[in-house]
């Protein structure tokens, strides 16, 4: 019986089958200089066995190679990309 438990367990570890994905949201952070200064955008993948991870695609405020734009469609991609996952899977 133990054996069977732990392979059971080994094979959830590998499993990362996707349930659930959020929409890109704002990824901000309040400075007392600055009021709210946009740091990227957030997408929430929700795995089978574990958990909800947070995804983070940056907004290059320095020097501007990330443009804000650029960082939203990075976001959208990879929301639709785990989107088409579940829905092949539902299939």
């Amino acid at each position: 019986m133990a054996l069977v438990d732990t392979l059971k367990n080994l094979r959830h570890l590998f499993d990362w089958t996707v349930l659930d994905v959020s929409e890109p949201a704002a990824y901000q952070k309040t400075y007392t200089d600055a009021d709210n200064l946009l740091l990227g955008y957030q997408v929430t993948v929700t795995y089978k066995y574990h958990g909800a991870y947070e995804y983070i695609f940056p907004v290059d405020n320095k020097v501007g190679l990330i443009t804000p734009e650029r960082a939203f469609k990075r976001a959208q991609n990879f929301c639709n990309q785990k989107r088409a996952s579940v829905k092949q899977r539902i299939r």
